[in-house]
């Protein structure tokens, strides 16, 4: 599969090549990332960077899994002066705290240019305390997100920033949007990874989530939507983002519907 890089335009692949050790800067990153982390994003970070000069993040959801990874990775791997990760599972509920958000809060202690902001990525409060951002990161979390749905984070979000950077698994019908959880459990099960919370889902889709104070139909814990590249693509251009950079890498861990793809847009 090709990088990312290689679909940029030669001058700017000249200057990343003479700029590197961006591959090494990412393997590095890697070797310290308590858990692995995905180089196609810890990729499009580095491209935000040089290609659009971005130097303040807003990591949207980017906690669960890979312990804030790619925040750290924008606080130390670039000249930049502040990156927000921002979770609801930052939020310490009957004192006590997820595995993630110790080790995130460990690794932040010695960044100064790195904030933690506990709360969900709709929130006016969240927005407001973050203020004007050079690029906000959606990484694997667009497809979990209802009320607000995914297209209307987009445009919270877009008077925030002038570049968002965007890796997720797209439906591969290009232009539409299926809401997933609305389909019969069987077809459900077939369509999304194959986890626990999946499985049991249908079975309280409205009883309350109690850790997110709302019911499970609507909580981002799960699997929530099929997102089309060209929907995507449409909602960005109405909010007059356009499209950079893009990459398909191929099928979405293994899942028959899904494939894993890569954007940079920035604001025409």
């Amino acid at each position: 599969m090709r990088s990312i890089v290689d679909h940029v335009p030669d001058p700017l692949r000249d200057r990343l090549a003479a700029s590197l050790p961006t591959r090494v800067r990412r393997r590095v990153a890697s070797r310290q990332s308590p858990v692995p982390l995905d180089a196609q994003k810890l990729e499009l970070i580095d491209l935000a960077v040089d290609r659009l000069d971005c130097t303040s993040f807003a990591d949207l959801g980017g906690l669960w899994g890979v312990s804030g990874g790619y925040s750290v990775y924008a606080a130390t791997a670039h000249d930049t002066h502040r990156v927000v990760l921002v979770d609801d599972d930052l939020h310490d509920r009957g004192g006590c705290a997820t595995a993630d958000a110790r080790v995130v809060r460990q690794r932040a202690a010695g960044l100064p240019n790195l904030e933690l902001l506990a709360g969900t990525m709709g929130e006016q409060r969240v927005r407001e305390a973050i203020g004007h951002v050079d690029c906000v990161l959606f990484f694997d979390v667009l497809m979990h997100q209802v009320a607000p749905d995914w297209d209307e984070l987009l445009a919270m979000w877009a008077p925030h920033t002038r570049a968002f950077a965007i890796v997720h698994p797209t439906w591969d019908r290009s232009e539409e949007v299926v809401r997933l959880t609305d389909l019969e459990r069987h077809e459900y099960l077939r369509l999304v990874p194959s986890l626990p919370l999946h499985d049991d889902l249908h079975h309280h889709l409205d009883e309350e989530n109690p850790r997110r104070g709302r019911t499970w139909r609507d909580a981002h814990d799960v699997w929530q939507w099929g997102i089309g590249d060209r929907a995507l693509g449409d909602r960005l251009a109405d909010l007059r983002f356009r499209t950079r950079l893009y990459a398909d890498h191929g099928s979405w861990n293994g899942l028959p519907r899904f494939r894993k793809t890569v954007l940079l847009a920035s604001r025409d």
